[in-house]
């Protein structure tokens, strides 16, 4: 066959095979079959190239013109840019058309890639020649479902393992599959959840206080605390919790204990360290390794303490930073490495790296803030894959204060754009809320929308700015007022939003965006 009869014939086929989609396995419905023993090429591709509005579920398949009996894991890949998605892969029984279905649902709103390498052999031993890379958008998250609940403040839940709960009023319901299911226990804002439903709260006893290991199926372990002033700093992903206790003295200090899972007793550490600041957030390493940053009061410089899993011998490092400087934050990522930030002065954002075994790295980059003047405080968070969100709060004037909040990401290699302003000063109950995935790095703004009784949303991904925001709520009612939200998401970008409408009807809400 001459060589543009057989261009003609495979454009027509991806024509053909693009209509039909993915083969199920018939004949009627599988692309044409073109046998060239000359080349090995591909005929259809789903999604597009470009193509937007992909479902989270959605199959990739690639079609040939000829049989592929064998197509490694290896050689086709997805990504969401970020990480390799699991996934699994098959093929036609007429070996004509590959698919990769996604093990979870891909991450909404996140461009997502397949490479097709060059190399995989046909039936008859033909190899691809060129390499193929396909670009995609999985759809934003879309509002699935809204209950109505027993009236009163929200609070939501979000764990590792997929699992989403919320508390409404007196009330906690999971959501499972589609509908709500109530559950035994309740939680509160500062709970923290971790592994497969379970979480750590405070509870009073007759002995005292104790910190409760519960799970949303009811079974609950009780920990005394030894000091009322005992509180949970951070939980890792296997469960074990490191816990800080501030002495009554100044300079602030602080003790650090450890309470593996499963522990039935908390672990003093026997270690101090004095801050010349009231900041002091220790974290805990995959590993179970404890590190907090502090400005050291003996040197005037930021400063990380870290203390090895298993042992109490506290390992200092001292940034090159001398002068005045105010809150200093460590977190670290699940490679073990701890991202250190610290504020030089009121308007000079600093950070420095320190990897396991190795030194305090400082990043030559200062970020010059250029927001108001006023008290400067700082929150951390860092993903597991050591990307970075620093939040920036200036309180300013006097007597009538007001609060300016603004947000810059940070990499491993360096800042990411601008500070970015999301909102100034409101009532606490209707003031922008700021989330974050410790999975991915994502992290979320939700606010009041631009008419009364909506809610929209703003999002950064690691190496992005602030995105544009979106609308997630709209109030069912003409006129309704928002009085309280909260919300929480996973690294699927599947989110429930908690909300109370006070006026002129007292309703609460859950809404589930899939």
């Amino acid at each position: 066959m001459p060589r543009e009869s057989r261009i003609l014939l495979t454009l027509l086929s991806v024509y053909v095979a693009s209509l039909a989609g993915c083969s199920n396995g018939s004949s009627s419905n599988a692309p044409p079959t073109i046998i060239d023993p000359a080349e090995l090429l591909v005929v259809a591709i789903k999604p597009g190239d470009g193509e937007g509005a992909v479902a989270p579920d959605a199959e990739v398949c690639v079609s040939f013109n000829q049989p592929v009996d064998d197509l490694p894991a290896v050689a086709l890949v997805v990504s969401d840019g970020l990480n390799t998605l699991p996934g699994t892969l098959e093929s036609t029984p007429d070996a004509m058309t590959w698919r990769w279905r996604p093990d979870v649902g891909m991450s909404r709103g996140a461009n997502v890639s397949f490479r097709l390498a060059s190399g995989i052999r046909s039936r008859s031993g033909i190899r691809l020649a060129t390499a193929l890379e396909v670009t995609f958008t999985v759809r934003e998250v879309i509002a699935e479902a809204t209950y109505e609940v027993s009236t009163g403040p929200g609070t939501v839940l979000m764990w590792p393992n997929g699992r989403r709960a919320a508390t409404v009023g007196m009330r906690c319901h999971e959501v499972v599959f589609g509908s709500l299911v109530e559950r035994p226990f309740r939680f509160l804002e500062d709970d923290i959840a971790y592994g497969d439903g379970s979480f750590l709260t405070r509870v009073s006893f007759a002995g005292g206080v104790a910190m409760a290991r519960r799970n949303l199926e009811g079974s609950e372990q009780l920990i005394a605390l030894p000091n009322y002033n005992m509180r949970v700093a951070a939980v890792n992903t296997a469960g074990d919790a490191v816990l800080v206790q501030r002495e009554l003295a100044f300079p602030f200090r602080w003790e650090l204990h450890r309470l593996p899972l499963g522990a039935q007793i908390i672990e003093s550490l026997g270690a101090t360290a004095a801050s010349a600041t009231s900041t002091f957030r220790p974290a805990i390493a995959e590993d179970g390794a404890i590190l907090v940053g502090y400005l050291d009061t003996a040197t005037g410089r930021p400063a990380i303490l870290r203390i090895a899993a298993n042992s109490t011998v506290p390992e200092i490092y001292l940034a090159e930073e001398v002068g005045v400087v105010g809150d200093v934050l460590c977190g670290v990522g699940a490679d073990g490495i701890a991202t250190l930030v610290w504020l030089s002065g009121t308007d000079i954002l600093r950070a420095a790296t320190l990897a396991p075994g190795g030194a305090l790295v400082q990043l030559q980059d200062d970020l010059e803030l250029n927001g108001p003047v006023g008290s400067v405080s700082l929150e951390l968070n860092v993903a597991r894959s050591g990307s970075a969100v620093i939040e920036i709060s200036t309180l300013v004037g006097s007597p009538a204060f007001v609060n300016f909040d603004d947000f810059i990401r940070l990499e491993r290699t360096g800042w990411v754009g601008f500070p970015q302003r999301y909102g100034n000063s409101m009532p606490a109950s209707s003031q922008p809320r700021v989330k974050f995935d410790g999975a991915t790095g994502e992290w979320w703004v939700v606010r009041l929308g631009p008419s009364l009784g909506t809610l929209e949303r703003l999002r950064s991904r690691p190496g992005e700015t602030l995105g544009a925001p979106s609308l997630i709520y709209e109030s069912p009612l003409t006129g309704q007022f928002i009085s309280s939200f909260d919300y929480g998401f996973d690294q699927y970008g599947r989110a429930i939003v908690a909300l109370t409408e006070a006026w002129p009807s007292a309703k609460s809400y859950l809404v589930v965006l899939e």
